[in-house]
């Protein structure tokens, strides 16, 4: 798992240590040249892209200081590369990014989903997404429908 915010290069993050304290699985930020591996989660910190190279390998790279903060475009759009195993979620937030990523997710036989706007604080993002989102549901529902899709047994814990 890959969690891409929208954050200012300057603000400090804590989504890492926030989600380790509600999951089991490693939490770790995300580095540059690391192995991706089952059932962590990898958050990218503010300031960088992330785009695969290979199926199981990153590269994050510093963003300039006046480039558009198209982060989940970019990210999807390498994620899209390793065709139907590559699934695209779009939650809450302000914007567009993320939309043409899941296009191309989508495109490649992926599965997509975005949050239902209306259940959203920020319902733009996924708004936006509706157009490439196979599936738009509510985060408890969305939740359940990506397990299934792959193909857990069951729920991971909600606590360690």
């Amino acid at each position: 798992f890959v969690v891409v915010m929208h954050l200012s290069p300057t603000h400090e993050s804590v989504l890492a240590s926030i989600l380790a304290k509600a999951t089991s699985m490693s939490v770790t930020t995300a580095r540059d040249a690391q192995v991706l591996r089952s059932n962590c989660i990898y958050v990218i910190p503010p300031g960088f892209v992330l785009t695969l190279t290979e199926e199981r390998t990153r590269r994050l790279s510093a963003l300039p200081a006046t480039f558009p903060r198209w982060t989940i475009d970019l990210f999807f759009e390498s994620l899209g590369q390793i065709g139907p195993a590559a699934i695209g979620v779009i939650l809450s937030g302000s914007g567009s990014d993320g939309a043409q990523g899941l296009n191309e997710i989508r495109a490649r036989g992926g599965t997509t989903f975005a949050q239902e706007p209306s259940s959203a604080e920020a319902p733009q993002m996924p708004k936006n997404a509706l157009p490439f989102a196979d599936y738009c549901l509510a985060p408890p529902a969305l939740g359940d429908a990506l397990m299934l899709t792959i193909g857990a047994k069951r729920k991971p814990d909600a606590t360690p």
